[in-house]
């Protein structure tokens, strides 16, 4: 197909040309006419959006070392499983690209994924944001993992959050349920953590 713009009534359009061949009366190939299609940049732009929608999960992840290779394939396995995840690195190598990946790629797609960066929490607020709080027995803030429900939960360095929301991490990870500050309900969470560090 040839593509082309052209411009109708003031009107501009991209025009997709599709060449029709036939066979003459000597069987050469002769050029009998062809089907133009005229869209508008407009139906253009949302035609690659929906393009763009349909790639997730590992599909925009290159691999090109055989490594690399090795470590897509097991992430991929990893993803649909429901435990949590940690993935490690140097900064820069992309963790936070794998964990979205995961989290594309696993049955919690069609819920929030929320990406934390643990080094700039502050310590005077880290528990808040992570588990919520309350007051008078009313909620002040919910928290990022009340707030993930049904989805996944990223951790990014999460070796520099504070040791006591460390702790009340450790929990989560082994009933899946939280407190918040200031109140004594247990919340079940329906979530996945995935973390990441570049610690060794």
């Amino acid at each position: 197909a040839i593509a082309s713009r052209v411009t109708i009534n003031s009107n501009e359009y991209l025009a997709e040309m599709l060449p029709i061949y036939l066979p003459d009366d000597d069987d050469t190939t002769i050029l009998a006419g062809a089907v133009v299609s005229l869209k508008s940049p407009a139906r253009v732009g949302k035609q690659f959006n929906a393009l763009q929608n349909q790639t997730t999960g590992f599909d925009n992840v290159l691999a090109i070392s055989d490594k690399m290779k090795d470590v897509l394939k097991q992430a991929k396995r990893m993803a649909q499983l429901d435990a949590p995840l940690l993935i490690t690195g140097e900064t820069g190598t992309g963790k936070e690209l794998m964990a979205r990946a995961s989290h594309d790629a696993s049955m919690r797609r069609e819920h929030p994924f929320i990406a934390i960066n643990c080094a700039a929490l502050p310590d005077s607020v880290a528990e808040e944001e992570l588990f919520g709080f309350v007051s008078n027995g009313q909620i002040v803030k919910r928290g990022f993992f009340d707030e993930a429900k049904g989805g996944t939960v990223f951790l990014d360095e999460i070796g520099e959050m504070p040791l006591s929301a460390q702790v009340r991490l450790l929990r989560v990870l082994q009933t899946r349920e939280i407190e918040r500050l200031g109140g004594a309900k247990t919340i079940s969470l329906d979530i996945r953590i995935i973390a990441a560090t570049n610690r060794n």
